[in-house]
């Protein structure tokens, strides 16, 4: 009898452990609908702006990307663990999806990778 009460206090403490340590998705993104225009987008996420934004002009479609910070988390976006920040990702104005999942399909599908680009540095002419 007691090896089940055992077994039943490490399956909880094991359970509470694991939802503690796991990043919960950003709430706000539900609010999300694909198809709406920037500007919903951002008011839906609660920004005004995003952060890194990116642009680029492919096959004739203006894509647009936009990193949001999760809440909460603070300081240079680029220390900052991937589980911190979301892609929204913009294609000629609407919203077209948003989370890694997406952005990484998508990024692989244009050839940019902006998670290794660095900003080029000003030259000294």
């Amino acid at each position: 009898m007691a090896w089940k009460t055992h077994t039943l206090l490490a399956v909880t403490v094991g359970t509470l452990t694991f939802i503690g340590c796991t990043k919960r998705e950003d709430p706000r993104l539900q609010k999300l609908t694909a198809g709406i225009s920037k500007d919903s987008a951002l008011a839906a996420l609660d920004v005004r702006n995003g952060e890194r934004s990116a642009t680029y002009l492919v096959k004739g479609k203006m894509i647009e990307l936009t990193m949001v910070r999760r809440e909460g988390a603070e300081g240079p976006l680029d220390s900052l663990p991937r589980t911190d920040y979301n892609p929204v990702v913009m294609i000629d104005g609407k919203l077209a999806g948003w989370g890694w999942k997406y952005w990484d399909s998508v990024s692989q599908e244009i050839g940019v990778h902006p998670e290794t680009e660095k900003p080029k540095q000003p030259s000294r002419n």
